[in-house]
This record gives structure tokens, sequence and C-alpha cells, in this order.
């Protein structure tokens, strides 16, 4: 089962992974800490570590980056960071197609600040070969939300919440539904 969530930040400050780390970890219950407490951030491809202090952030102004968390059993949860217009996403038909849990007047104000902004992350779990890796997902985008004053974009089924756009305090309490839940 394949899982994408967009996170959208309304504040454009850059955060790193320290931070990220740190809120994940007040996200997840002790047995979960212990998958990520030794784990680091890596860059796709080139497997470099990011460093504690290093912004999670375009590599070398490119227009997009990913990253991935190596943990101990074979997975596929990931990050990335894309620019928004005009190459891969518009903030009004994201909002205008998947903000259905809002009014009119809160979709265009969320426009707005998304645009000023001008990139989106996104989390992704293309398989959830391990059984604690929605649950990390969730903790994931969640935290991200949290540091970027964020909203979550559920784009598919997958979730206790209906397709929408979620605060981080909303978004945490969401679980992933199984394909034979659903």
């Amino acid at each position: 089962m394949s899982i994408d969530i967009c996170v959208f930040p309304t504040n454009p400050e850059k955060f790193c992974w320290g931070e990220l780390r740190k809120k994940i970890f007040e996200l997840l219950n002790s047995e979960d800490i212990q998958k990520l407490e030794q784990k680091s951030l890596r860059w796709l491809g080139s497997d470099k570590i990011m460093l504690e202090n290093e912004n999670i952030s375009f590599l070398n102004n490119k227009d997009r980056a990913y990253f991935y968390l190596p943990l101990d059993a074979s997975n596929s949860l990931g990050i990335n960071i894309r620019e928004n217009e005009p190459n891969y996403v518009s903030e009004k038909d994201m909002l205008e197609d998947f903000a259905r849990n809002l009014d009119a007047a809160t979709i265009q104000a969320l426009i707005q600040k998304w645009k000023t902004v001008g990139y989106v992350y996104g989390v992704d779990s293309n398989g959830s070969k391990i059984q604690y890796e929605p649950f990390l997902l969730t903790a994931l985008a969640t935290a991200i939300a949290y540091l970027c004053e964020g909203y979550v974009i559920v784009m598919s089924n997958d979730f206790t919440l209906d397709i929408g756009v979620y605060t981080p305090e909303e978004f945490q309490k969401a679980r992933t539904i199984s394909s034979t839940e659903k």
C-alpha cells in the first residue's frame, strides 16, 4: 500500500534534522523511539548523512530534494521538498481539490499563505514493508507540520480522516487504514 501526504508550510523558516527528530520523538511512544534513536536522515541518492544542525531544504538550490530514514528493516519511508508552481504544485488546484473539509474563505487564505512560502514537503511510504512504518509516517508528517506552522493534505482514503486539509493537532490523531479495512 502506497501512501502519499503533502505538508504545506505557512512559515518560510527552515528547520534542521535535529529539530525534526526531537519533534518526532515527542509524538512517538518509547518503543517507536527506540527504532529511531540512532538513526539519521540521509540524502536519497548520495546516502550523505544529514547533520543534526543541517536544514532540511533544497540541495544546491535545485527545485527538489529527497531524504530517507534508513531503518533496521527494509522500508520506503521518505521525505521530499519541492518548489510549487510552475513545475510541480499549484497551491490553488491542490487546495480546491483536497480541502473538502474547509470553507471557501479559509481555502483562499491558505492559498495565499502557501503561495508566499512557495514550496511543499512530501512524506511517502511506498509499500509499508514494516509494521511500524505507517505510525512513523504519521509522526513524520505531523512533526513537519508543527515545525513549519503547516497543514497536512490527506489525498486518499488511507487514514481515519477524510480527504481534506488538517492542522498538525488534527492529523496527529490519524491512523492508517489497512487495505482489508477499506
